[in-house]
């Protein structure tokens, strides 16, 4: 996902280059201090995060830089500030890294951000650009950030904000969805043979579809099941794959759930518990392709469920900053079971009405937006959640990872698309029937995922993991954060109680991993110089 500008790129030969590249080992890390009248620096003065794609009219893909010219730093991102970049900045030290351990090693004030814990236990992802820590914050969208000495940083960002296209009807943005989905695959085309993650879901077939149009077939479609090989994904995605002529394999999910969600959420920067059931497909794509592709952004753009709502109370609610955050907060359900994780005093340390107050600042924001839901869904869970899936855990292997509908142009057309367009948010179905109609009878893996058997037994393996894990003796998890976890499963059995305990185990495993990031010890790196 990063390398040195002065480093050479295995990768660079590609006729387009990819847009994120394989997280180095090394520590690649700003740190400038002033003491007295000496500046002392340490780390990368000059480093190039991602890769840029080069497009008619600009520069696109998903990328992050600083550099140091001995008098000053600046940093910046791109438009969509997919790449977190991680940085702490006063008057006399500034820290930059894309690991979020190394800038609290490297001397950030670790106190965690209350407001911003208080959404993340509500919602799952933080908002803007927070973190856990209330003096290191993310760059934003199409950041620049300029620091020197004994000034405060200074900053700039594009705002997230797309007003609505006047006049486009839904025919109109149907073609233009089609004719622009292909020139965004046509600038993305692979330079070797490579391996397609293959879903049920109209992402990963869209690609597929278009790259076939292309005459540029994958050599194997690779699918993962978020519980068992049974998923409706996996039976879908065979059943795509052996219509289009191109060979199938499934990936076996991950021997431990709760094992891959302490690796993804250490590679995921602590911005997130979701990604686990990622894993198993990051460690076998880096051995086994050059490239790949991923549909980030698909759905939050066109037909995600969390943009898409029907009764007419919710519309007026979303109307106004608070009715959306409220919204926002009892669409995901964590809210009532929080008192299950947290006792009295954590619960008025991250209160509802702390991150109401936090979330409505954020939603305000986009109040303007063409549709304000799809806007905040985009601009914070995509980018701060969703993002990290194939740029850290995919791409952290080594993988660039094209990001077809992250093109500018087609973001620019969906993002400005009214709801009165997206109508019942099969947009891109209707896109992609018109496009390939050779397809159109194969089904979409949708609908509510059955709890049958499978699922409660991955689940209670979770559980017994999480269990065999907090009582080894050379681990503090039994007695670690103020005796969160015997809270978690005091009186544990089945129905609601049992619900509780399921949906706020990651969350507890969480949040004791963060205490343990909190007490981190500092990195390693190159010397110090002047």
């Amino acid at each position: 996902m990063h390398h040195d500008v002065t480093r050479s790129d295995k990768h660079a030969s590609e006729k387009h280059p990819s847009e994120n590249h394989a997280l180095s080992r090394g520590a690649l890390w700003l740190s400038v201090h002033r003491v007295g009248g000496e500046i002392r620096v340490r780390g990368c003065p000059t480093v190039a995060l991602g890769h840029p794609l080069p497009r008619p009219g600009g520069v696109e893909g998903v990328f992050a830089h600083w550099a140091w010219d001995g008098t000053g730093v600046t940093a910046g991102t791109d438009r969509y500030g997919m790449l977190p970049l991680f940085y702490w900045a006063d008057e006399e030290h500034l820290v930059l890294s894309p690991e979020l351990g190394d800038v609290l090693a490297l001397g950030a004030p670790r106190h965690w951000d209350d407001d911003a814990l208080a959404v993340f236990l509500r919602l799952g992802y933080f908002v803007g650009d927070d973190t856990p820590f209330a003096a290191i914050r993310v760059l934003p969208p199409g950041g620049v950030l300029t620091w020197s000495p004994g000034t405060p940083p200074r900053g700039r960002a594009r705002p997230p904000v797309t007003p609505p296209s006047p006049g486009i009807t839904r025919p109109q943005a149907v073609d233009a969805y089609i004719d622009l989905f292909r020139s965004a695959i046509a600038a993305r085309l692979p330079s070797a043979p490579y391996v397609l993650p293959l879903s049920g879901g109209r992402d990963s077939r869209h690609i597929l579809l278009e790259l076939l149009r292309q005459q540029a077939p994958p050599q194997l479609a690779v699918t993962t099941g978020k519980f068992t090989p049974h998923d409706a994904d996996v039976r879908v995605a065979g059943r795509l794959a052996a219509a289009a002529g191109v060979p199938h394999r499934y990936i076996d999910r991950a021997r431990s759930d709760l094992r891959a969600d302490l690796t993804t959420n250490r590679l995921q920067q602590m911005c997130t518990t979701e990604g686990g059931w990622v894993l198993p497909l990051g460690r076998f794509l880096r051995t086994r392709t050059p490239l790949t592709y991923d549909g980030l952004a698909g759905d939050s753009l066109s037909q995600d469920p969390h943009v898409h709502f029907r009764p007419i109370h919710d519309r007026r609610r979303l109307g106004t900053a608070t009715g959306l955050a409220d919204w926002l907060i009892e669409a995901t359900g964590l809210a009532p079971l929080l008192p299950h994780l947290l006792d009295s005093t954590r619960l008025r340390r991250w209160s509802h009405e702390r991150a109401l107050t936090r979330l409505a600042a954020e939603t305000a924001r986009h109040l303007d937006a063409a549709f304000p839901l799809r806007s905040f869904v985009f601009w914070n869970r995509t980018r701060r959640a969703i993002a990290l899936h194939p740029i850290r855990v995919i791409g952290d292997g080594g993988v660039p990872v094209h990001l077809p509908y992250l093109d500018h142009a087609l973001f620019d057309l969906l993002m400005a698309l009214p709801e009165q367009v997206l109508g019942d948010s099969c947009l891109r179905t209707e896109a992609i029937s018109r496009a390939y109609p050779r397809y159109t009878q194969l089904p979409y893996a949708e609908g509510p995922m059955r709890h049958g058997p499978r699922v409660a037994l991955a689940r209670t393996r979770y559980l017994g993991d999480l269990l065999r894990h907090a009582a080894d003796p050379r681990r503090a998890w039994w007695r670690g954060h103020d005796g969160m976890l015997p809270h978690l499963l005091r009186g544990a059995g089945r129905g609601p109680r049992f619900h509780a305990i399921d949906r706020m185990a990651p969350y507890a495993v969480y949040l004791i991993q963060l205490a343990e990031l909190t007490a981190a010890p500092a990195p390693t790196g190159p010397p110090s110089s002047r």
